[in-house]
């Protein structure tokens, strides 16, 4: 519910930008279910009502909210108490705000919501779609019926194997010859009459973050239909030629989806699927995946936090005391700062007490992550870990970016001086749109993660650049590792010689090692 909030933020309006602000058309079909969640008799919307209306918006508390839930099917892994701010003002109306939601059919719908309207990048768009491990589609809503990933069990943990799902099956298209049921992806065998009643399936806007498959954005390259993989074979044959719900995919064994070009913009949102899976070749020289969520856990970290605070100012990080005056009622105008922090006697949210809609305890162990099939190869580049010494900054950014504290309204700016080595971009620079920017913006807006390589003064990176920052070489990282253009660090049994090369950020006995 939250995301569907936080989708409608557009940066390029400027009279009604919308976002995080607890507002959702649930008469469009684009929110269908949703009002089986936020509801008069609905049991989240009485927990608000009972201990928290009084204390906080309702914006902020569909935030705090899908927080508590991240954390609960996470098995405690995942905590974005740190990205969380409040002050949010909640909006009665949003007219027309569903429509700024993205389509199922293709990245175009991807690209224009994230990227475009929401200015994030495509690492951040797969990051946030990494949410699709959770739940499960409903033909009565969506119209596509099935979990994203291989089990019940699985489909209540939160967890980087919607990433692995991707890669381990030979996806295949279905509902392609029905008008009335919207087209998909599924794999065969289990899927079908006879199975266990809860078909696999993906989204184009799913597999296109990893194939390309728009025929008419690139049709030199991208094949449709087409499956995914061609080199797993099942009971009745090659997975790409079983009959799939009444769809004959006869012939997709020659018929593979394409990767996507080096040259391809897409090839980030490609590069972000392959280190989120974190794949690992056995040691009998098959295909597996680790059991590391740092990468992923990392990344959807940092979009969220951005995706919650879009477009809004004035909003107070939480504090670690409450012995100070309660706070002004909720603003109903436009937000304005806090005059006090929250007292004790004011309902404070915490984890444990989610909506007992949710799940009230994950897993005890987190799903397997053996594949029932022959793994796939891919070809995407990996972190070598042949790199010299790493650093760490000299200063912390003073800014709040996702991975860190909140955003506060008035970002302070360092003052040490600029030196040779650095400054900020001086008097503007152009974004990837072609926009004028300064360094104000950025920190304003909570921007060091795509831009700390221009401001690197104002973002308090002036020794390196920290992990996910746009980077030209190894020695512009503090982890000294420029992958793909983009700060990278080491996962889970890969060597390192210091604790700022692993995402874990501990390095032992020559080996990232979990935090």
């Amino acid at each position: 519910m939250a995301a569907h909030d936080f989708m409608d933020y557009d940066i390029t309006d400027a009279t009604n930008p919308m976002g995080m602000d607890g507002c959702i058309d649930f008469n469009h079909s684009a929110n269908a279910g949703l009002s089986d969640i936020w509801c008069d008799d609905c049991d989240l919307t009485a927990i608000y009502n009972a201990g928290y209306a009084s204390s906080m918006s309702r914006a902020d508390f569909w935030v705090a909210s899908a927080n508590a839930v991240i954390l609960i099917t996470s098995n405690d892994e995942l905590d974005l108490k740190d990205t969380f701010a409040f002050g949010r003002v909640t909006a009665e109306t949003c007219v027309d705000s569903a429509t700024r939601l993205p389509e199922d059919s293709s990245c175009n719908f991807v690209e224009d919501v994230f990227l475009n309207r929401m200015d994030m990048t495509w690492t951040n768009a797969v990051a946030l779609l990494g949410a699709h491990t959770l739940g499960r589609g409903s033909i009565n809503f969506s119209g596509h019926d099935g979990i994203w990933v291989d089990t019940i069990e699985e489909s209540i943990v939160f967890d980087k194997r919607y990433y692995e799902e991707i890669f381990r099956r030979a996806w295949v298209p279905r509902n392609l010859d029905d008008n009335g049921v919207p087209q998909d992806f599924t794999w065969g065998n289990r899927n079908g009459p006879g199975g266990n009643g809860s078909p696999r399936f993906m989204l184009n806007t799913d597999l296109c973050l990893a194939f390309d498959i728009d025929t008419t954005r690139s049709p030199d390259n991208a094949v449709f239909p087409c499956c995914t993989r061609n080199d797993l074979i099942g009971n009745n044959g090659n997975q790409c030629e079983n009959r799939v719900d009444g769809f004959d995919t006869t012939g997709l064994t020659n018929h593979t989806c394409n990767p996507y070009l080096p040259d391809d913009p897409r090839i980030e949102a490609a590069n972000a699927v392959n280190i989120f899976s974190d794949p690992r070749t056995r040691r009998d020289g098959s295909q597996g995946f680790s059991n590391d969520n740092t990468a992923f856990f990392e990344a959807f970290r940092e979009a969220w936090g951005i995706a919650t605070t879009n477009g809004l100012s004035g909003l107070q990080p939480l504090t670690q005391t409450c012995d100070t005056f309660p706070p002004s009622a909720t603003p109903t105008a436009a937000p304005q700062l806090p005059t006090s922090s929250p007292s004790s006697s004011a309902p404070s949210f915490s984890p444990s007490k989610g909506p007992s809609r949710s799940p009230v305890k994950s897993p005890t162990n987190a799903p397997s992550n053996q594949p029932t099939t022959a793994e796939p190869t891919t070809d995407f580049p990996s972190v070598s870990p042949s790199h010299g010494p790493s650093k760490s900054p000299s200063t912390q950014p003073v800014t709040a970016h996702p991975t860190s504290a909140s955003p506060t309204s008035s970002p302070t700016f360092v003052t040490s001086s600029p030196t040779a080595s650095c400054i900020d971009a001086v008097p503007l620079f152009t974004d990837s749109r072609g926009r004028n920017r300064d360094c104000g913006w950025v920190v304003d807006n909570n921007r060091c993660n795509r831009f700390a390589h221009h401001c690197r003064l104002s973002c308090g990176e002036c020794d390196c650049l920290l992990d996910n920052r746009v980077c030209e070489a190894d020695g512009d990282c503090c982890s000294n590792i420029c992958l793909l253009g983009q700060c990278s660090c080491l996962r889970g049994r890969e060597s390192c010689t210091s604790n700022e090369q692993c995402c874990s950020g501990n390095c032992g006995d020559g080996e990232c090692r979990r935090a």
